[in-house]
């Protein structure tokens, strides 16, 4: 015997409620989303400075919103860096020698920093917390 909860009429009616805020307040979800974006982006500049001490490039300046868009039905928003080089400094790479007679010859491995990664991770309780009350504040709104 198995025990369990028949969710479908929430699922249903959570739906309706997203499909009805995006019908009357696609502004406001979309205020919402560049909020969260802007606030990620400072949390993953912070992460950044301190876990790449070094500011010899441009990969600190680089960490920029990403623009906020909806597509099929689905906002979506964040953070990026446009450095060529940030790939090697979040992922890690290989260490190779770069003159003498040694040139390319591989001496170790860089680990990566994970920047993007761990800012992520500390923003998502944050994140969550927002979007209950942005849930909050829209179940307030459609049932005026």
């Amino acid at each position: 015997m198995a025990v369990g909860f028949d969710c479908t009429e929430f699922d249903r009616f959570t739906k309706d409620m997203i499909d009805m805020a995006q019908k009357k307040m696609p502004k406001k979800l979309n205020k919402f989303m560049n909020s969260e974006s802007n606030k990620l982006t400072s949390k993953t500049k912070k992460e950044a400075n301190s876990a790449i001490e070094k500011r010899s490039g441009s990969y600190h300046s680089s960490i920029k919103k990403r623009r906020t868009y909806k597509k099929n039905g689905v906002y979506s928003g964040g953070t990026y860096s446009s450095d060529r080089k940030s790939h090697l400094l979040e992922l890690g790479h290989e260490q190779v020698i770069g003159r003498g007679p040694r040139k390319g010859e591989k001496v170790g491995i860089v680990a990566g920093r994970n920047v993007f990664k761990a800012a992520a991770d500390g923003f998502e309780n944050e994140f969550n917390k927002d979007l209950g009350e942005l849930v909050d504040e829209v179940a307030k709104e459609l049932t005026k």
